[in-house]
């Protein structure tokens, strides 16, 4: 059964790359739009590989610890926010937001090939240099600012659709209404993923409060609702292909 499911999620994972990628190149529908949802499908690739990766190491290089490979937990909630705005034709409005909080991103994504260059020039790796403790607190810092961001996220995303969907209400086109229904599915389906996420992160800061880790968590359960997420991307995709070629006007 474990195995079926591995098959499953990494089946997932090479269509979110290919997907990802090809949003990204695609000329006939390289919008701003498509791109930022393809960075955000790649973000979730390089969340999922950190988590089911089943080797330990590549070439000496150790893969099972905090920075050792690129963290995406705050790309991965700023590309959502990005693309629903982008689509929406508002992210005008939110440009300082997005800006410090890429800038902010992007600081922690340098921690990992300063730390690969590390390794290749001295043989070590920044958890030669900190405690264990230092790193991990670091580590539960971006990653709890992630979650913060996407449950506001969330709400802006939610917020402005419904301000877009009453703006035009009465004069919907069938290519407008196709982008909002798509829109909402996009935001509810990672309602879910994220509340799961929430439920993971109080989980750890209790097992640091008391002491006592519990042996399970939500990480399976949480992946199980990005793959969905994934194929219901990639079926819409192959479906309604001009869904993506547009955004919705302003």
């Amino acid at each position: 059964m474990d195995q079926f499911v591995s098959i499953i999620i990494w089946a997932a994972i090479f269509q979110g790359f290919f997907l990802g990628i090809l949003f990204i190149t695609s000329k006939s529908s390289g919008s701003r739009s498509n791109k930022l949802l393809g960075l955000f499908l790649l973000t979730l690739v390089i969340e999922a590989i950190g988590s089911f990766l089943p080797y330990n190491d590549v070439a000496g290089y150790p893969l099972n610890g905090y920075f050792l490979i690129p963290e995406t937990k705050i790309l991965f909630p700023l590309f959502f926010i990005h693309y629903v705005l982008e689509k929406l034709g508002v992210a005008q409005q939110y440009k300082r937001l997005l800006k410090v909080n890429y800038a902010l991103a992007l600081l922690v994504l340098c921690i990992t090939p300063l730390n690969l260059l590390m390794y290749l020039v001295t043989g070590t790796t920044i958890h030669d240099y900190f405690s264990e403790m230092t790193i991990e607190v670091i580590f539960l810092t971006q990653q709890t600012y992630g979650f913060i961001l996407a449950i506001f996220g969330l709400i802006i995303t939610i917020m402005e659709t419904i301000k877009y969907q009453r703006l035009i209400k009465g004069n919907f086109s069938d290519m407008d209404l196709l982008a909002i229904n798509w829109l909402w599915w996009f935001i509810l389906l990672l309602v879910p993923a994220t509340l799961l996420w929430g439920a993971e992160l109080v989980r750890i800061f209790l097992g640091f409060y008391t002491g006592n880790f519990t042996s399970w968590d939500f990480v399976d359960i949480t992946w199980g609702v990005l793959t969905i997420f994934i194929y219901l991307v990639s079926y819409k995709a192959f479906k309604q292909r001009d869904l993506y070629e547009h955004s919705l006007p302003d």
